[in-house]
């Protein structure tokens, strides 16, 4: 009965708009899963719940399975990085990483690491809506034990991601925009290793586990 809902709100949602939400979901879903590696630059701005944050700049670098790395241009030398179990967040102005178990719900960035290989729109969203000019779409996730409580894509050329906006629990929104996508380019092992900066304080949440 659960399943049968959610397929009525789809069609309901390409009645709506005349988008064929189901095609297009689907399309992004092969697009990434049957990628290995992926790098892309990309615009961050965080809108908190005191205004709007500066644009923040960089490049995505991803790799299967659950391997990622934020590096930041702007700020120089801010780096999010997730080896597959941990992340990493360093923030360059204080010298500082605070080391965390990786969930994907435990930072607006985590959802990104499930990208490769784990796309799964309808086991994750229970509902979808569209309707806007550019096609976006906006899910809301099953749980909401998650960091966030909407997920809001707009499809890009060949079903690629431009952008990406995730509204936290808390009302505060990241949206990303990217550019100059590449899928399954030569990607080093060795980006996802971390290697603390010289006199970093590290902030250990993993309570020891390796």
């Amino acid at each position: 009965m659960k399943r049968i809902l959610i397929a009525a709100g789809l069609v309901a949602c390409v009645q709506a708009s005349g988008q064929d939400v189901l095609k297009t979901l689907k399309g992004i879903e092969e697009r990434y899963n049957n990628s290995k590696t992926l790098r892309v630059n990309f615009i961050e701005t965080r809108i908190g719940l005191g205004g709007r944050h500066v644009p923040q700049r960089g490049t995505l670098y991803l790799r299967k399975l659950r391997q990622m790395r934020w590096e930041y241009t702007a700020p120089a030398g801010d780096l999010y990085l997730s080896d597959g179990r941990f992340t990493y967040d360093y923030v360059a102005d204080r010298n500082s990483v605070t080391k965390k178990e990786l969930r994907e719900g435990d930072d607006m960035r985590g959802p990104l690491a499930f990208l490769l290989g784990k796309l799964d729109f309808n086991r994750d969203f229970g509902s979808f809506r569209t309707g806007d000019a550019d096609g976006a779409i906006t899910m809301v996730p099953k749980s909401d034990k998650l960091e966030y409580s909407e997920v809001t894509l707009t499809p890009g050329p060949a079903l690629s991601i431009k952008k990406l906006s995730i509204k936290g629990q808390d009302g505060s929104v990241i949206d990303f925009v990217f550019d100059d996508e590449k899928l399954n380019p030569p990607v080093d092992e060795n980006l996802f290793k971390f290697v603390k900066p010289p006199g970093a304080v590290m902030d250990d949440q993993t309570r020891g586990k390796k």
